[in-house]
């Protein structure tokens, strides 16, 4: 994995793992009477879950209070951060399992107090691993990884990768054929099916999340089958391995919804019809959306009348 980071998690699991930043950010630390604080959503309650915290400042770790609380409870009676670098300010990543507070919960409310001169919280998540009806193998990395100008890591085995990366700075992030630019403190979530994972650019890393799944990756295709008397019948299979959740289908006119049909959960191999009224426009539009370990995936179909 990316040189400087640690490993948390690195285990075959029922499930997969997630991970949520809570945005925006940074927040400046004031004291322990005026924390930074964060509210975290949770997809659902979490079978395994680490919080990680980013600082940044001007004062040493050892010249530094901090108080860390989640959900009330507070998760260190001394907060130290594993993770410590000095990158014209010093930068602090601490990680701790918060799964005995969070694994009946769906939501994370964060605070971090500190006093130390000119301390910003830079980010704040939660990395769940979430039950599902099949198993992943689970890596999760944590730490502080300074790139420049280039870093490429090798994902592991399995026919596909779900991953989460989590840093700051300016470059770009390259997972197969996708490519992100990033500036500030950045979130990212990929399926690939690539075994690479490329950073470019002047980027600190703080935390990478895989789960590598056997097998073909979930995908629903979209067909308008047939258009007559004003109604189109719209046909979604799922030619994957994997159940998506969450599935939604829309007619747009204009970016507009004008029609909507909630098809929830598909199986591999289903195959859902549904039949909605068409729009009398030329710029009417089919829009399906799904989920699949965290990933939000679009598919649009044009449609004429």
């Amino acid at each position: 994995m990316i040189p400087g980071l640690t490993a948390y998690i690195d285990s075959e699991l029922e499930g997969y793992a997630s991970v949520t930043l809570a945005p925006p950010y940074p927040h400046p630390c004031l004291s322990f009477s005026q924390p930074a604080r964060s509210s975290i959503s949770l997809r659902r309650s979490p079978r395994v879950a680490l919080l990680f915290v980013v600082l940044r400042g001007r004062s040493r770790p050892e010249d530094v209070s901090w108080r860390v609380l989640v959900n009330g409870v507070k998760v260190s009676r001394v907060f130290k951060p594993q993770h410590v670098a000095n990158l014209g300010e010093f930068y602090y990543t601490y990680v701790a399992d918060v799964t005995p507070v969070l694994s009946s919960s769906t939501y994370a409310d964060v605070y971090v107090g500190c006093h130390a001169y000119e301390t910003y919280v830079e980010a704040v998540g939660i990395v769940g691993v979430y039950p599902e009806d099949f198993r992943s193998r689970v890596r999760v990395y944590a730490g502080i990884s300074r790139v420049n100008p280039a870093s490429s890591t090798d994902l592991g085995e399995g026919g596909f990768h779900v991953v989460w990366l989590v840093g700051s700075g300016r470059g770009e992030v390259l997972v197969g054929p996708e490519r992100a630019e990033v500036s500030q403190v950045f979130e990212l979530g990929y399926l690939t099916q690539s075994s690479r994972l490329n950073v470019r650019g002047s980027l600190s890393i703080y935390l990478v999340a895989t789960s590598s799944l056997s097998g073909r990756p979930p995908e629903l295709v979209l067909e308008a089958r047939r258009v007559e008397g004003g109604r189109v019948r719209l046909a979604v299979a799922n030619v994957g391995s994997y159940t998506v959740r969450d599935a939604e289908l829309r007619v747009q006119r204009g970016g507009s919804t004008v029609q909507r049909a909630t098809l929830g959960d598909v199986k591999p191999g289903q195959v859902v019809e549904v039949d909605l009224e068409l729009p009398p426009a030329s710029n009417a539009s089919a829009k399906l959306t799904y989920e699949f370990c965290g990933i939000n995936f679009v598919r649009l179909v044009p449609l004429t009348t």
